[in-house]
């Protein structure tokens, strides 16, 4: 019997699947750099927004067409796609800190420009989430960009949504209630 040395696995793969199989014998053993990533995790379709986004969006889309009718409403946009940044400075640095960055909500006009940014404002967020918070925050605001947070369980009448988007200094936090940014 001969075996094509390219048709088996090194040795130490081998030896690392016999003790993979040993230590953890409801597991299958790890796969092989060249795997394929469909058979080996197959996909399939979730939920791109929660309930509550979806909620937030019907509303957004609802007050955006009214005052925008050419407009669009986007979710969960990278920031790095919302902003331009000079290349005087390392534009990799900048990624570094920001490009995990994303906007929850983007209303931009007819050209695709943002004209304003909604966060959805956690009930209770980290101190690590407050900070990515204030860093989007004062990243939006520098580009000229409105940043609106909308507290879960809000739910406006189409006017005062209207009035809080795109008013000049109104916050959409709802009744009585600020941002804990």
């Amino acid at each position: 019997m001969q075996f094509a040395p390219d048709s088996l696995p090194p040795l130490w793969q081998r030896l690392s699947n016999a003790v993979h199989q040993r230590l953890h014998p409801q597991t299958p053993a790890p796969t092989p750099l060249g795997a394929d990533t469909v058979s080996n995790w197959p996909p399939e379709a979730g939920k791109v927004l929660s309930g509550p986004e979806r909620l937030a969006y019907a509303a957004l889309s609802s007050a955006l067409h009214t005052a925008y009718p050419q407009g669009f409403l986007l979710a969960h946009v990278p920031l790095p796609r919302l902003v331009r940044v000079p290349s005087r400075r390392s534009y990799k640095d900048w990624l570094a800190r920001t490009g995990h960055l994303s906007a929850d909500f983007v209303l931009c006009d007819s050209t695709s420009r943002p004209l304003v940014v909604v966060q959805m404002a956690a009930v209770k967020e980290s101190s690590r989430g407050q900070r990515r918070t204030e860093r989007l925050q004062r990243v939006l605001e520098a580009a000229g960009i409105r940043v609106v947070f909308w507290q879960v369980g809000w739910s406006p009448n189409p006017a005062t949504l209207r009035n809080a988007l795109f008013a000049s200094k109104v916050s959409a936090t709802g009744p009585e209630q600020t941002p804990e940014h």
